[in-house]
């Protein structure tokens, strides 16, 4: 089995274009391949429900509608279950890169 750790932005592009490639990737799905996402990122996404639905000219109804369906069809673990030693290494490995991926980089390490 493939796992592949999808962050809040692969969400937002699914519900922004949700007739596009991600989101039938994620809902019809690849042979043995699972799609995971940490419990923070489906905070992340709600977090900007506002300026989703004003950019994408969605109702609030629909945003809701279609994160929904979006992340039945995904694994949400908890972060809290990350070793410290596995964010220590991520944080490393994302020093120069972008700090906010830490702990999608610490999950990825963990699976």
């Amino acid at each position: 089995m493939t796992t592949i750790v999808i962050d809040a932005n692969i969400i937002i592009s699914a519900i922004l274009n949700p007739f596009g490639a991600i989101p039938k990737i994620i809902i019809v799905g690849t042979p043995k391949t699972e799609f995971v996402i940490p419990d923070f990122a489906l905070k992340e996404v709600n977090l900007h429900k506002k300026k989703i639905c004003k950019y994408s000219g969605i109702s609030s109804t629909d945003f809701d509608m279609l994160l929904s369906s979006i992340s039945a069809h995904l694994i949400t673990l908890s972060s809290d279950e990350i070793s410290s030693k596995t964010i220590k290494t991520a944080a490393l490995l994302t020093n120069d890169i972008d700090s906010k991926d830490i702990l999608y980089v610490a999950l990825s390490i963990e699976l």
